[in-house]
């Protein structure tokens, strides 16, 4: 490809392309000059961050002239600098900054406060009590109702997005919302619905009440289609899961998050500040004309004191490279081919996890320094045949098939149970509760042939 060609990508499928061919891959990240990082606070999530912190760290070894640009909205420990100030919001460490720096080419911070807003955000905090037999599912769908009042008080009949938990909650919120309210359409809003209805029969009934809903199951045209309507103002409401709330540039006047829970990992947890800050940063935008916006926040009574004071500067990013390091070593010493357990060490001090334990050694609770940290690691992979390490460290077959498929290590430890002996169902069932399917979810439509399935093997 050209040498000034430029490479948009997330970052699974940056990994996925340089686990194919290591030579190629290796050629490639060494000639990376410029590297742009956008929302940089995703190195943080538990499920994700890790790939990212792999990912820039290996393109930082392997392209020691590469410029790094990284940038946040709701990032709090981005500089090392004002140790000696009184103000905690600014008792920050340089941790994206200390990380990506290099000594030929060392980080400039810049950091811009809430100074800097050009538009307005008003912040309401709404209380919704929830019945203690209703589940938390319930208790959201009842907001619904809620919502034509928050409406007609803050929205100044200007367009509003709301923002649900699920797909299914956009989608029976927009239905509701398509009985309570009586927006007028127009000739042209019938006509795009009707492009919409082959594809999408329900989405298109509520664009024609001009109501509607936007989520990662539906195709990229008909998201393109909602988008354009919406910019142009023939839609006044739209409702989203928070996915919306980074990336999309759309006017809106007033933000409602419907409830501040969310199922994840089979659990409901509350949005983290990172999540409320983006979602209310949707609020209000100067670029459509907007000189302020309000952001309505429903939740339950006693969280409402905690969501007045959320902010995004109470939230700061910590490594999980920690939680399933040996992966990632393996990816080293397969990736760029590491032999000597020193290279490892080196590889190691230049991660974010390395520079956050130097800061926050309490928050990581690591019972024995970095090096041996990298020592155990090695000795376990020896054990689970991943790798030899006698004078020099070699990947194994297994190893290539772990960094290749991009196993965890308790899947590989499980394959060793298996006799080859197994029929289709004792294989479909070893791969359903592998942990690389832990974030996959049955989608509503599919539940009945699932149910269909058990009483068949039944």
């Amino acid at each position: 490809m050209p040498s000034n060609c430029p490479i948009y990508s997330i970052k699974e499928k940056l990994d996925h392309l340089l686990r194919e061919n290591c030579e190629k891959s290796k050629n490639f990240l060494e000639n990376i000059k410029l590297t742009l990082v956008d929302e940089v606070q995703t190195v943080g999530d538990v499920d994700r961050g890790q790939t990212l912190e792999n990912l820039l760290t290996t393109i930082k070894f392997c392209s020691p002239l590469n410029r790094f640009i990284s940038i946040s909205a709701t990032l709090t420990n981005i500089e090392d600098v004002c140790y000696n100030t009184c103000d905690l919001l600014l008792m920050v460490i340089l941790q994206i900054a200390a990380w990506l720096t290099s000594n030929s080419r060392p980080a400039t911070t810049f950091k811009f406060g809430d100074e800097y807003k050009q538009v307005e955000v008003e912040r309401v905090v709404l209380g919704f009590n929830k019945n203690p037999k209703q589940s938390y599912f319930q208790y959201e769908n009842n907001l619904t109702y809620r919502i034509p009042e928050i409406l007609d008080k803050y929205s100044e009949r200007k367009q509003t997005i709301i923002f649900c938990q699920t797909r299914k909650s956009c989608e029976q919120t927009a239905e509701i919302l398509c009985r309570l309210l009586n927006y007028s359409n127009s000739p042209e809003l019938l006509s795009k619905s009707q492009e919409l209805y082959s594809g999408s029969p329900k989405l298109a009934e509520c664009v024609l009440r001009g109501v509607a809903y936007h989520h990662a199951g539906i195709s990229s045209a008909n998201r393109k289609t909602i988008e354009s309507l919406f910019i142009s103002g023939l839609i006044p409401l739209l409702i989203s899961t928070s996915t919306l709330a980074v990336g999309v540039n759309l006017p809106a006047h007033l933000v409602i998050i419907k409830g501040t829970q969310q199922f994840k990992n089979g659990c409901f947890e509350n949005y983290s500040s990172t999540q409320i800050t983006q979602m209310i940063g949707r609020a209000g935008r100067l670029q459509f004309n907007h000189n302020s916006g309000v952001a309505a926040i429903m939740t339950t009574p006693e969280m409402v004191s905690y969501y007045k004071q959320v902010d995004s500067s109470q939230h700061f990013v910590e490594s999980t490279l920690h939680f399933n390091l040996i992966p990632y070593l393996l990816w080293q010493i397969t990736f760029n081919e590491f032999a000597a357990q020193q290279q490892l060490i080196t590889w190691l001090r230049s991660t974010f996890l390395s520079v956050r334990l130097q800061k926050n050694p309490a928050h990581y609770r690591l019972d024995q320094p970095l090096e041996m940290l990298c020592y155990t690691c090695i000795k376990n992979m020896q054990e689970m045949d991943l790798i030899s390490a006698n004078s020099n460290l070699k990947v194994r077959a297994k190893g290539t098939m772990m960094f290749k498929f991009c196993l965890r290590g308790s899947t590989i430890r499980s394959m060793e149970n298996l006799t080859g002996l197994e029929d289709i169902l004792q294989l479909i069932e070893f791969l359903a509760i592998s942990p690389e399917f832990d974030q996959v979810c049955s989608l509503t439509k599919l539940i009945g042939f699932s149910n269909l399935c058990e009483s068949v093997i039944e």
